[in-house]
């Protein structure tokens, strides 16, 4: 009779020859004799796999300490929530309120007019006087942008529109390719929802005379707005297109995407400052040749005899580019009549508004008549006083004027105090 173990794996048995034999099939292959019960059976020994030996018992209670359970997946929920969790303990990025720089030109202005090294008296700051000359010339100063501004024009030139002018500005719509070069042109935008002191618009209306939409271009020191004829609506009291061609026509660089298969001749759209033009030529296999046309007085500013191949993927980038180099050799071609005064940027130009600005307010502080006297001559009187006092003379009246006189310089002139 054979009695199993199941903690140890063991068999007992009797045999008929008395040895232990072992076993390694399982339980059907301890095969022995049937002996007596009164001899001594040798134990049979069965090799199973060893069996996990079970962790330590705590003390309270029985059950295995924390590190010998078996490791399972967290709950769904649990995993959910840790997730939010992290998520949430995470810093959020800097919004807009952030990004806005902590100066203001009020801070730096005392900065520098508290400095001791502000420089001479010509560069002091000046309290502008209260008058009709000084509130335009500040007004003025107001509309002048902080960067650089371009106007480009933009047409489609579709088959036999090559010589005719109105049908070039009639066009509603131009190819597809012609449309995928739009998209890369710039950023549309919605002239409606548009902040012009944030956004230059070149003109255009914002309540739909021009369009609802349009496309921009910007980066951190120059904006460029785009004048699409595809863009403009047509109207039936206009049959010339000349709400389309006042903003076309008074741009200095035009774009134009010339899908007639016929070669396009500088000055087809007539207009006073048209100096340049972009003429694009689809080819096969997705190419376009670009090429300038520009005026006999421009063409030591723009380089015409280099003809560029691009691909349509390509192809708004370095319109713009050329597009943008144009248009600044055609500001600068304007401002050669004045050579004192040469385009340089929008910077250059406040800069010598606001010394113009200057100067002006100089010459009419200078001409009225100053109701408080100077920081010296109060001190001078105040010098003699003290010295009147010390011999004798002098009264309480004559100090308190004198300080009132002190009180009204500190209020009309206050950078002699600096």
């Amino acid at each position: 009779m054979e009695k199993v173990e199941s903690g140890g794996g063991e068999v007992n048995g009797q045999s008929q020859s008395g040895d232990s034999t072992p076993v390694t099939g399982g339980l059907s292959g301890a095969s022995g004799g049937g002996g007596s019960s009164s001899s001594q059976g040798a134990r049979m020994r069965l090799e199973f796999p060893a069996p996990h030996q079970p962790g330590p018992l705590s003390p309270s209670g029985g059950h295995r300490p924390r590190g010998h359970t078996i490791s399972v997946s967290a709950p769904s929920s649990r995993r959910e929530r840790t997730g939010g969790d992290v998520y949430h303990t995470t810093r959020p990025g800097p919004t807009n309120t952030e990004k806005t720089s902590g100066l203001s030109p009020s801070f730096v202005f005392l900065q520098l007019y508290h400095s001791p090294f502000f420089g001479n008296e010509a560069n002091k700051p000046l309290l502008l006087p209260k008058s009709q000359l000084i509130d335009r010339a500040v007004k003025v100063l107001d509309q002048m942008p902080p960067y650089d501004t371009h106007k480009i024009g933009v047409v489609f030139v579709g088959a036999g529109q090559v010589f005719n002018e109105v049908s070039i500005l009639s066009n509603e719509y131009g190819s597809n390719r012609y449309a995928g070069f739009l998209t890369g042109l710039g950023k549309l935008i919605h002239l409606k929802d548009c902040d012009p002191d944030q956004i230059f618009l070149g003109g255009l209306d914002q309540y739909g005379d021009d369009g609802e939409f349009t496309y921009c271009w910007h980066d951190d020191i120059m904006q460029a707005i785009f004048h699409i004829a595809t863009l403009m609506p047509n109207r039936d009291s206009d049959k010339g297109c000349c709400n389309k061609k006042r903003h076309i026509g008074n741009d200095f660089v035009m774009v134009v995407y010339n899908d007639s298969g016929e070669e396009y001749k500088l000055g087809t759209i007539k207009g006073q400052f048209n100096f340049v033009e972009v003429i694009i030529k689809p080819l096969d296999y997705g190419s376009n040749l670009v090429t300038l046309q520009c005026r006999k007085d421009l063409e030591g500013l723009v380089d015409t005899s280099v003809a560029k191949i691009v691909s349509d993927r390509n192809l708004p980038l370095l319109v713009r580019q050329m597009a943008l180099h144009a248009n600044m050799a055609s500001l600068v071609h304007q401002y050669r009549a004045n050579p004192s005064d040469a385009y340089a940027s929008k910077w250059l130009a406040r800069l010598r508004h606001i010394k113009r600005l200057r100067t002006r307010a100089q010459e009419e502080i200078q001409s009225r008549p100053t109701p408080g006297i100077s920081l010296t001559q109060s001190h001078s009187s105040q010098t003699k006083q003290s010295s009147y006092q010390q011999g004798g003379g002098g009264g309480s009246n004559t100090d308190s004027s004198g300080q009132r006189k002190r009180l009204v310089s500190t209020v009309d002139d206050f950078t002699d105090f600096v």
